[in-house]
């Protein structure tokens, strides 16, 4: 892994291309898309602790989305230079 925040370990992050349809599910869509890709691990203390986290991952993945959503709008867009 190439770090890790307390129990939360990732690798680096690299830029890809994907089409589409990887990525919604539509299967028509071949446009390619740019994406950061990385692996996340989330180093839990029990089983009952495993159980909650995966219980929770769409909670989490919501909060990430929205942490994306917040430093996107601190940062300029190509349109808007």
């Amino acid at each position: 892994m190439a770090g890790h925040i307390n129990d939360v370990h990732y690798d680096d992050p690299r830029a890809v291309k994907v089409a589409g349809k990887y990525l919604g599910g539509n299967s028509d869509d071949d446009t390619p898309h740019s994406v950061v890709h990385s692996a996340v691990s989330i180093e839990c203390k029990s089983m009952e602790e495993t159980q909650a986290v995966m219980a929770a991952w769409p909670r989490l993945m919501a909060d990430l989305e929205q942490a994306l959503q917040d430093f996107r709008n601190g940062v300029p867009r190509p349109e808007d230079e």
